[in-house]
């Protein structure tokens, strides 16, 4: 996908995608409203912008810097123009995020407030890699070479060191791998917030 078929994806999953069942959809104003006020679209707006011009000479590169270092002040969040970042990636609250140059995101990720995803240590070359419906709760940490695998889901607070293997949730400090059971009430309750 090109860069307009990424934010026009991008736009078409804010604009449905957190609407409330009880509201009719509207049309093209309302959607438009819709996804306008949602601040991670704005987050990933200008990550695909930064992106752009990172690889298009010296003048848009800095352009994209100066569109990350007010995504920066007004946000808070930190996502490097250098890391790579599917389609529907939902970020509901994306205050404080920090998402380090060679990270990999799949399709279909739920990241919330707070989240660090990078290297473990100054200089190294090792990254995260997101893979597709995992989500990530609020103030978590994955660090290192480690694959969250698909469906997985990370802890409130957790702090990641090791491969998360598929349905599977991670959590606590340092943070355990609990497989995951047949769908209780409580996570339904829990699921049907990360899709708010």
């Amino acid at each position: 996908m090109n860069l307009w078929e990424r934010i026009g994806a991008d736009y078409r999953y804010y604009s449905g995608a957190f609407a409330d069942p009880a509201k009719p959809s509207g049309g093209f104003l309302s959607r438009a409203w819709s996804a306008s006020m949602k601040l991670g679209f704005w987050v990933l707006f200008s990550y695909r912008l930064r992106q752009a011009c990172a690889a298009r000479g010296v003048l848009l590169r800095r352009l994209g810097e100066f569109m990350g270092l007010w995504t920066k002040i007004a946000t808070g969040c930190h996502i490097s123009a250098k890391c790579t970042i599917g389609c529907d990636v939902a970020l509901p609250h994306p205050v404080g995020i920090v998402i380090g140059d060679r990270v990999v995101v799949g399709n279909r990720v739920r990241i919330f407030q707070g989240v660090t995803l990078g290297s473990s240590a100054i200089g190294r070359d090792s990254y995260p890699v997101v893979e597709d419906g995992v989500t990530i709760f609020a103030n978590a940490v994955v660090v290192g070479r480690v694959t969250l695998g698909p469906d997985a889901v990370v802890g409130a607070g957790a702090i990641v060191l090791q491969d998360v293997p598929t349905n599977c949730n991670a959590v606590g400090n340092p943070a355990r791998i609990v497989p995951r059971k047949k769908s209780t009430p409580a996570m339904d309750t829990m699921a049907a917030l990360a899709d708010e």
